[in-house]
């Protein structure tokens, strides 16, 4: 086994160079991603390292360092087995290897975890082929008795533990029969998951608009939220990794971070550019407001005109909604949803604020798209204001965004509160979208393929919290349709 550090061959958009640890073993070349990439200058391939005129030289070389005596750790206890035959550590850690090249660090952490619980139950350096049924059920009773592990876990992992025999079988590795064949893993039972329907989902954009555009941590969680929403509900770690360099030509595009492999494109909705406009960068974006009231007096001669435009056409869509809620006073706060409101207006009002509406969604379309197509050095940066703007390992990237994703859980936990709505996480963003688009459609297939699902019976799951009452409206159309057609 030969173990380097190199220089990746391929630049990344931004014209640096990722470094890789490569592995050559058997004939064949695996690279562990360092999270690390500089460019081709710095770069010493006489000795492998990065030069010592690199600002963050100590730091890189240390990581590299702990990289490759890691990687030979592991392969000296793959080599303490006998030769040629495999064991269920050795095969883990050469997938554990495997996703840590690919960044999927995730899914490693989780085959790590099962291996711990092998390893505790003395299964780690048995031999793949000397694995049985007995083992299997050995290694379930440890999870339920043991370690006390909910059903749904036990579940992921027994899937962890075929997912390697298979892959084993796929190597060759495996010439006895597999003990996950024809076993089928049970899950727990389905927990109703909470969506949020059409007027919850308002109230939480009217929130945002409450909170004066004034970008603060509960704001950028509502944003957060209900961009995932327009977004075919995606997922946390996408959305706060997503970078300005994500979007273009009215698309946003990106690789989902599940898999390193599913590319999803979005085409941008104004819901998508009334979110973004909040966190562009100054002097792209000026606010109407400052520290949660009108800016009084407030000199325009200094924007240009695309935003001399817009600020006027805000304080007149703000005149609006005050002129909106004064004569809404008399209406219980319950029944505050925005058709109710907008009745307020007369027919000459409601027009010119239907138009003011959609100048102001031109204008923040085109105050958005003004930004990301201009050469400006931070559209390598975060879009939401969550993890810092700094070169991070992908381990180090990872565990930070379950740290944000603990907070914003904690977050919209208190506004669901506050809005008298279901409580919420943010994985509910995705179940909204769900269900809302299949009671829109009731197309079940082009909703799984929307989500990315593997399976229908995954998108099934999503649609639990289509509860009875709406199962009853939904056959009072078909019965109504009936009897227009057929009647008695």
């Amino acid at each position: 086994m030969k173990i380097s550090p190199v220089l990746w061959s391929r630049p990344l958009k931004n014209g640096l160079y990722q470094i890789k640890i490569r592995v050559y073993q058997n004939g064949k070349s695996s690279f562990l991603n360092t999270g690390y990439s500089v460019e081709r200058k710095y770069w010493n391939p006489k000795t492998h390292n990065v030069r010592s005129s690199h600002p963050d030289e100590n730091e890189i070389n240390t990581i590299i360092t702990q990289l490759v005596l890691k990687i030979r750790q592991d392969s000296t206890n793959e080599l303490s087995s006998p030769k040629g035959v495999h064991t269920v550590r050795s095969v883990f850690l050469e997938l554990i290897r495997e996703f840590e090249s690919l960044n999927s660090i995730g899914v490693s952490k989780r085959y790590k975890v099962v291996l711990k619980h092998l390893e505790t139950c003395r299964l780690d350096n048995k031999s793949i082929n000397d694995f049985s049924n007995d083992d299997r059920v050995l290694f379930n009773t440890h999870l339920s008795s043991n370690a006390r592990i909910a059903m749904n876990t036990q579940a992921s992992y027994n899937k962890v533990l075929r997912r390697v025999f298979n892959y084993c079988k796929e190597k060759k590795y495996l010439i006895n029969s597999n003990p996950y064949e024809g076993v089928k893993i049970k899950d727990g039972a389905t927990k109703s998951k909470n969506s949020l329907n059409h007027n919850q989902l308002n109230d939480l954009k009217e929130a945002i608009i409450g909170e004066k555009m004034n970008v603060s941590n509960r704001l950028t969680t509502m944003a957060m939220f209900i961009f995932s929403l327009h977004s075919y509900g995606m997922r946390f770690s996408d959305v706060v990794t997503l970078k300005w360099s994500n979007f273009n030509d009215g698309k946003l595009k990106y690789v989902t971070r599940k898999d390193n492999k599913t590319h999803i494109t979005v085409n941008l909705l104004e819901e998508h550019y009334e979110l973004l406009r909040l966190f562009i960068p100054q002097p792209y974006y000026v606010s109407v407001f400052e520290n949660g009231l009108f800016r009084d007096g407030f000199n325009t001669s200094s924007l240009t005109t695309l935003q001399a435009e817009l600020y006027k056409v805000e304080l007149e869509y703000y005149e609006f909604r005050r002129l909106i809620y004064q004569r809404a006073d008399s209406i219980e706060q319950s029944t505050r949803d925005r058709e109710l409101v907008s009745a307020q207006l007369n027919p000459t009002e409601k027009n010119t604020f239907s138009k003011l509406i959609q100048r102001r969604s031109a204008l923040n379309k085109k105050l958005v798209d003004s930004y990301l197509n201009s050469y400006a050095d931070n559209k390598s940066n975060y879009v939401f204001p969550m993890l810092p703007n700094k070169r991070m390992t992908a381990k180090e990237e990872h565990s930070l965004i379950g740290s944000k994703n603990t907070i914003v859980n904690s977050n919209l936990k208190l506004i669901s509160q506050a809005l008298g709505i279901p409580k919420i996480s943010f994985h509910c963003a995705r179940h909204s979208f769900a269900v809302n688009q299949y009671l829109a459609t009731k197309d079940i297939y082009s909703l799984s393929r929307a989500l990315h699902h593997k399976s229908i019976s995954v998108t099934t799951e999503y649609l639990v919290s289509l509860d009875l009452d709406i199962a009853n409206e939904t056959n009072k159309e078909f019965s109504k349709e009936s009897r227009d057609s057929y009647t008695f």
